[in-house]
């Protein structure tokens, strides 16, 4: 089970009084719900929550943690029910509640590198500039509900980290002091950068919640404060967060608003028009989406329709079509984590029993259609966002599942030999996304031993001798005998004559790679 199937019902459930009706829900329905997600979902030893049921606990964010940003959503969560609580008279549960959601902010602040926000790792540490801010807004918010200092210094601490950088990581924060607004992310992660005005993006996604957390401090922190001298200011007045709020909430009107349609653009890149202007992304539906003549999104649609707009597909198979400038498609979505979330929805999303697909749509996983070929290289990017057991994992499930020794053995087309060209190239344990990088992402192999004649007298080796049906997991990788810290081999390795070493296991290995 994953959380996003729940959070419809608790998004309503958590804010309902003991009398609402209107939905159909009674108040035993609103703590039932509340009570069933936390029982589902919390890792009870150490008060983060899981991803999905299939991780026994929360261990970090490869391996069964929640998103850092969905954490304090869910923190908000449980201060939901403790006011609900409050409103009712009920002081079992307002007491539950309350000591819930310290245990929370605690397991959080263990999780999280004890809440500096100047630690940067990309496991348990800060490097998002809206996953900071929405603890900013939960942690002000936690400050108003239960009066303890150490929310609001956290909280304070957290909106300085986004807005003026860290001199500690090498960033400048997320205000753009020159044109106004707010950068979503530093660039690269490992060797941050200053944001550049005229070309890096300015989301929706951190913009307004900046808007938020300004607003929610205004109405926090002590009235009479005198503002800080420090060059970096861990806190500000009362005023000061006023004229930020307002400064960015002029920004996004004027730049993410379009005045006629009402809507949110999802983000703006440098000068150029934002991104319902110069995309065929559109953030409301978070697809690459048709236009009509007037240049309007098409109305009425749907990612898994088959229509004459998108080619022998649809709206999930063509998403991911951009493999030349896949970090820019990561940041168009808006983050790592979301990129994976939406590459779990693709492969788990299976079409209704009773839709009748395109003759076309075979082989199909989720709305992932094997069987046609814009998607084939979909599976292999697990690898880009850090869960590459997953890309193993589907890559697998293919090779086993839809290649058979048989007359009908192939379960699409061939067009032009991609459908064999997608087997032998997987098979030997690697796929070219990106044919013209030179760059082959590694998925899993199919056999113990596969050598390839490269030429010039070179044999190029790729060696798995514990892989089977069952073994289909990387546990560590080697190139010529050393350990290997890619996600990809290169072409000029491969012409080179070099022996790629896998070792295997049936359960997920850890990330290998970094990439750098």
């Amino acid at each position: 089970m994953n959380l996003r199937k729940y959070i419809s019902v608790i998004g309503c459930c958590t804010v309902l009084s003991a009398s609402a009706v209107n939905d159909g829900y009674t108040n035993q329905d609103v703590w039932s719900a509340y009570e069933g997600f936390n029982k589902t979902f919390l890792d009870s030893k150490k008060y983060i929550y899981k991803t999905d049921t299939s991780f026994p606990e929360a261990v970090d964010r490869w391996k069964g943690a929640a998103a850092i940003w969905c954490q304090p959503m869910y923190w908000d969560m449980s201060m939901n029910a403790y006011r609900l609580a409050c409103k009712q008279g009920d002081k079992k549960r307002k007491k539950e509640f309350k000591e819930l959601s310290r245990k929370i902010f605690e397991g959080n602040k263990a999780q999280y590198a004890g809440f500096n926000f100047h630690d940067n790792n990309e496991n348990t540490g800060w490097f998002i500039y809206d996953d900071i801010q929405w603890w900013t807004i939960t942690l002000a918010r936690a400050y108003q509900l239960f009066g303890d200092d150490e929310y609001l210094k956290l909280s304070e601490a957290s909106f300085s980290r986004v807005w003026y950088g860290s001199e500690k990581v090498g960033d400048t924060g997320s205000y753009d002091p020159k044109k106004g607004g707010m950068f979503w992310q530093w660039q690269p992660i490992q060797h941050p950068k200053p944001n550049d005005s005229d070309r890096d993006g300015k989301m929706a996604c951190i913009n307004f919640p900046t808007v938020v957390a300004a607003m929610t401090l205004y109405n926090s922190v002590p009235k009479n404060r005198k503002p800080s001298a420090d060059k970096i200011p861990l806190y500000q007045t009362r005023e000061q967060y006023l004229a930020k709020a307002k400064e960015i909430y002029d920004w996004g009107v004027e730049n993410l608003f379009d005045k006629q349609t009402g809507r949110i653009a999802d983000s703006r890149h440098g000068q150029h028009e934002p991104a319902w202007k110069t995309h065929v992304y559109n953030p409301a539906t978070s697809f690459m989406q048709p236009r009509d003549e007037k240049g309007n999104f098409a109305a009425n649609f749907s990612p898994d329709d088959y229509t004459e707009d998108i080619c022998e597909s649809n709206g999930w198979q063509y998403f991911w079509s951009v493999p030349q400038d896949l970090d820019g498609l990561i940041g168009l979505v808006g983050s790592k984590e979301r990129f994976a979330e939406k590459l779990d929805s693709m492969f788990t999303y299976v079409p209704k029993s009773d839709e009748e697909l395109p003759i076309f749509s075979t082989g199909m996983i989720g709305q992932y259609a094997h069987g046609n070929e814009p998607s084939h290289h979909v599976i292999y990017l697990y690898n880009k966002v850090g869960q590459p057991w997953k890309t193993q994992k589907y890559v697998a499930q293919v090779l086993h599942d839809l290649y058979l020794n048989a007359p009908d053995g192939i379960c699409g087309n061939e067009d032009c030999g991609q459908m064999s060209a997608w087997f032998v190239f997987s098979a030997m344990g690697f796929y070219p996304v990106d044919p013209i990088s030179g760059q082959y992402e590694i998925g899993s192999p199919l056999f113990p031993e596969v050598k390839m004649h490269v030429g010039n007298g070179k044999t190029f080796t790729v060696l798995a001798p514990e892989v089977s049906a069952e073994n289909i997991y990387i546990q560590s990788v080697k190139l010529n005998g050393q350990p290997y810290d890619k996600s990809y081999i290169t072409h000029e390795q491969i012409m080179s004559g070099a022996t790629l070493e896998f070792v295997m296991g049936s359960q997920p290995g850890p990330v290998w790679y970094t990439n750098e």
